[in-house]
């Protein structure tokens, strides 16, 4: 995938590894070590699934690695 996150502070915008059309699932901040935890809860119907994620970090203009997990 090639999608792009469109912010004011990042003229290109944010590259991601996530195809278009993606979701944001909200936003969370970083501690001091750097380490963000996001806690949902997905519809059982997910169950089996593959869900791929990325996380963008706005003021730099950057994203982490694509990752994916099953449910």
């Amino acid at each position: 995938g090639a999608g792009i996150v469109r912010n004011s502070r990042c003229p290109l915008g944010i590259p991601l590894g996530l195809a278009s059309p993606f979701r944001s699932l909200g936003t969370v901040r970083a501690n001091a070590q750097g380490v963000a935890v996001f806690t949902t809860t997905p519809p059982s119907t997910s169950a089996g699934r593959v869900f791929f994620f990325q996380a963008v970090e706005a003021l730099t203009c950057s994203s982490s690695n694509l990752v994916s997990d099953t449910l």
